[in-house]
């Protein structure tokens, strides 16, 4: 057993310091012997302090959300918010965000695309069956042009096309949130489309729903 296992051991013990030299013959402190770790009392309330350093892309704090639809879901040219918000109190200040979100059936109808987001707010909004007023910022902004003419996690089609199939988006920031450490913001999934005419992100009716994941990296 190491000498820094004994003194633990001694000190749960309630051996003072006086009692502990005479038998090591090293003086120790009282507050030597029942000194924390360096890292200190690690609690939840304390996973921000800067001190405490992650391995690159570790999760620090996750949250999800799944919105089960009373409707089909069609999207215009302007960017709309959908299906579940997700809120998560952030570690750390200006935090790296990953979200990823899956929908069952989509549909379309004619020759556009549409671009795939995530929306952020630092105050609660709605979402639901669409939401054009959401008022909140693109989760992922290089999009190498703005609104419809985006290029980053766009969809292209040419003709009619449904698929029961469920379909993937993954998104994450380049930029600074501009939170602080312990601020709560909330997150959507977010669609904008090339043509007035609309697709759908859900075309499954209330058979089908999404569930968004949103985590903070270090």
């Amino acid at each position: 057993m190491g000498r820094s296992s004994v003194l633990a051991d001694m000190a749960s013990q309630d051996v003072t310091a006086a009692e502990f030299n005479k038998l090591d013959g090293v003086t120790v402190t009282t507050a030597q012997i029942n000194a924390p770790t360096t890292l200190g009392v690690v609690t939840s309330a304390n996973l921000s302090n800067s001190a405490i350093v992650y391995p690159t892309g570790h999760a620090i704090g996750s949250n999800r959300g799944i919105y089960g639809f009373s409707g089909d879901v069609s999207v215009g040219t302007t960017s709309e918010a959908w299906g579940p918000v997700v809120s998560l109190t952030l570690k750390k200040a200006n935090a790296n965000i990953y979200a990823f979100y899956d929908v069952h059936e989509f549909w379309w109808n004619g020759s556009f695309s549409a671009v795939f987001n995530v929306v952020y707010k630092s105050s609660s909004f709605t979402a639901a069956q669409g939401n054009t007023s959401h008022g909140g910022a693109l989760l992922n902004q290089v999009t190498n042009g703005s609104g419809s003419a985006a290029k980053n996690n766009r969809y292209r089609w040419y003709g009619t096309y449904s698929n029961p199939l469920p379909y993937y988006i993954h998104v994450f920031n380049q930029h600074s949130l501009g939170n602080s450490a312990g601020d709560t913001y909330y997150f959507a999934p977010e669609t904008i489309c090339t043509n007035a005419a609309g697709f759908y992100p859900n075309y499954s009716g209330s058979s089908g729903s999404v569930t968004l994941n949103v985590m903070e990296i270090s």
